[in-house]
């Protein structure tokens, strides 16, 4: 089974946002999710020196994809 954790990976989808995972979040796409609201995530860098409003769908500079763990049920 799959459970939801609190980070997202992020993925460029503009020069400006490479450039922001290469120069501030040290090349680290992985971030947590501070808020979220119905159509927006607001993430934070794992170092504490980038953060913003990230839309769910449809953002101009990124793409979010939510980072899923494994989990056992037993009976």
């Amino acid at each position: 089974m799959w459970k939801m954790t609190d980070q997202l990976w992020l993925i460029p989808r503009s020069k400006k946002a490479r450039n922001r995972l290469i120069n501030v979040m040290n090349n680290e796409p992985v971030v947590t999710i501070e808020q979220e609201t119905p159509t927006d995530w607001f993430v934070v860098s794992n170092n504490g020196r980038w953060c913003r409003w990230v839309k769910k769908h449809a953002d101009p500079d990124w793409a979010g994809l939510p980072i899923c763990e494994t989990t056992n049920i037993t009976a």
